[in-house]
C-alpha cells in the first residue's frame, strides 16, 4: 500500500485509532510513574503519516521530513505494538515481529522530547 500521509479523507478514521493509542500512552505513562519510571514526557499530537512496511522505510524515510517542513525532534514513531521507533533496528525488529504499520505522530510540544 506504501506510505499513508493523514489528509482530511482519513482524519475520523484515524481519530478512533489515534484516541486508542493515546489511551493506550496514558495508561503506559502511569505505569510507569506507579514503577518509578520517567515514562512518556511529551503527549501526542495528530497523526502525520505511517510506514506499511520496512521497504516503504527505506525508500520514503529520506523525503518525509523534507515534504512535511519539520524537523524530526518534532515527530515520533511507534510500531502497531506501541514501541517506540527511532533507530535502522527499530524498523527491523518491527518487520521480524510483524509489528508493522510504523505511526509517526507530531508531539505535542516540540519543545519537549519524547522519552519511553
Amino acid at each position: 500500500m506504501g506510505l499513508v500521509i493523514n489528509n482530511k479523507k482519513n482524519t475520523m478514521n484515524n481519530f478512533f485509532s489515534l484516541q486508542f493509542f493515546k489511551q493506550c500512552i496514558n495508561t503506559f505513562t502511569q505505569s510507569c510513574k506507579k514503577l518509578g519510571s520517567s515514562g512518556l514526557r511529551s503527549q501526542i499530537g495528530q497523526e502525520l503519516f505511517r510506514f506499511t512496511s520496512y521497504s516503504d522505510w527505506v525508500s520514503d524515510s529520506k523525503f518525509i521530513y523534507k515534504g512535511l517542513g519539520m524537523a524530526i525532534s518534532q515527530v515520533v514513531m511507534f510500531d502497531s505494538r506501541f514501541r517506540k521507533c527511532e533507530t535502522e533496528l527499530d524498523f527491523k525488529r518491527a518487520l521480524a515481529d510483524n509489528a508493522y504499520p510504523i505511526i509517526a505522530y507530531r508531539t505535542a510540544n516540540r519543545n519537549v522530547s519524547c522519552i519511553c
